[in-house]
């Protein structure tokens, strides 16, 4: 049932892209207001995705349809924006523990923040500042608990396999000796290799 759910989502929202106000996209003059509007018309829930998929990605458009999303949905969406407002933003993802010592993942969009110049974290649908002026160092300040930061640059939208996923994805850092470990595992695993 939920794949039918789905399915019937994804025509709507193809046949609403067709004919979507391409200005509605740039409807934004500043990172608070872009962040004011995901919080009050977006719903956070997770992908109900199995194997041989790794993930679903939703363009900007979809999420604007469906206005439910995750963590890379909601970067995806900050990201496009911001750079349609011409500020400079990068998407990024992230691995790491949680205080209660889980693993997690997460998707994210830095930003370069003109008015003081230094980078600002767009996470879900809140935006967190930083004094940092490098944007790796910004990721740094706020997710301690770091082991694996790679920079993303999905080249599609939709069903994801394990294989393309990490065909989007250049490493930036590294925490330590065991993270390394971890990252080289997790690409092989991601390739099809265990």
């Amino acid at each position: 049932m939920k794949k039918y759910i789905q399915q019937i989502v994804l025509i709507c929202a193809i046949l609403c892209m067709i004919s979507y106000n391409a200005e509605a996209l740039s409807k934004f003059s500043n990172y608070n207001e872009l962040q004011i509007y995901m919080r009050q018309n977006f719903r956070y829930t997770l992908d109900n995705v199995v194997e041989p998929y790794f993930d679903y990605f939703e363009s900007p458009e979809i999420l604007e349809f469906s206005r439910m999303g995750d963590c890379d949905d909601f970067a995806t969406y900050s990201w496009y924006h911001l750079n349609e407002m011409g500020i400079k933003a990068q998407r990024y993802v992230l691995w790491g523990k949680t205080y209660e010592g889980e693993d997690y993942g997460h998707a994210i969009t830095v930003f370069l923040d003109k008015d003081d110049n230094t980078y600002s974290i767009f996470t879900n649908q809140y935006v967190l500042k930083t004094s940092e002026k490098n944007p790796i160092d910004a990721i740094k300040d706020i997710y301690v608990n770091w082991e694996i930061i790679c920079m993303w640059n999905p080249t599609k939208y939709g069903l994801i396999t394990y294989e393309e996923f990490k065909k989007t994805v250049t490493l930036c850092a590294i925490k330590d000796t065991k993270s390394k470990l971890k990252f080289i595992y997790m690409m092989n695993k991601l390739g099809g290799k265990e």
